[in-house]
This record gives structure tokens, sequence and C-alpha cells, in this order.
């Protein structure tokens, strides 16, 4: 058992960066992973419907592939996340071209995504009407 000292006051929160709110929308699509240098087909991920476009080849494009779920939320949960960046041909690579259906990078970053569902949502509001 850890024993807690009274007389210390808490510390101050973690800063964390701001929320990125955003509709997003579930797509599959081939990954690249620069680690291990392969493709693989990815079918849980998300993004915004802004960046969805193919022809949008925007740099600072996000995409997530979600992961496990950590915990459950009033109206959804909160997954881990492996952020994805999109995939750009100049790096020399040739083990996956964006004319073989690469789009995007996995990146060594993580981050939570809480994905709330809308149907319960509206299904809430409704009653609180009423």
């Amino acid at each position: 058992m850890d024993l807690v000292c009274l007389d210390i006051p808490p510390s101050s929160p973690q800063e964390f960066p701001a929320a990125n709110i955003a509709r997003c929308v579930r797509i599959c699509a081939n990954v690249y992973e620069t680690d291990s240098k392969t493709q693989n087909f990815e079918s849980d991920i998300l993004t915004r419907t802004d960046h969805l476009n193919l022809h949008n080849k925007d740099p600072t494009a996000q995409a997530y592939v979600l992961g496990n779920t950590i915990k459950m939320a009033l109206y959804g949960r909160v997954r881990i996340a492996n952020v994805l960046k999109r995939y750009s041909l100049n790096q020399g690579d040739t083990n996956c071209r964006e004319d073989n259906g690469c789009e995007w990078e996995m990146t060594t970053d993580q981050c939570a995504v809480k994905e709330l569902d809308w149907s319960r949502i509206k299904c809430r509001s409704k009653d609180s009407i009423s």
C-alpha cells in the first residue's frame, strides 16, 4: 500500500494540447509502415471528412488507425489510436507507391479518440425535451 502525505498540495494537472473536434468517417486504406517497409491494409481508420478526398494531397492531413477501447463513455467510447500522415512519394522509398494504393503512412505518435454515437445523442436529446 502506498502512503499518502496530506501536507503537500496537489500538483498541477498535466498539460494536453487542445482537442481536435471534427466530423469523421470510417475508411479502409493501405498504410505504409516505415520501420518494416511494408504496406498493410487497415480496415478501421478514421479521417476527417475534409481529408477524405484522395486528390486532396494536403501534407498536414491526418487519419487514425483505431485500436482497443480504453474506456466506455456516456455517448460512445474512448479508443487508443495510431496517428497516420499522408504518404508522400518524395521520400525515396519505392516499396509503397501511390499508384499501388498507398495513401497513408504510420507515424510513431499515438492519441486517444473519443467516438460518439450520434443516434444515441439525438435519442437522449429528444428524451430530455419531452
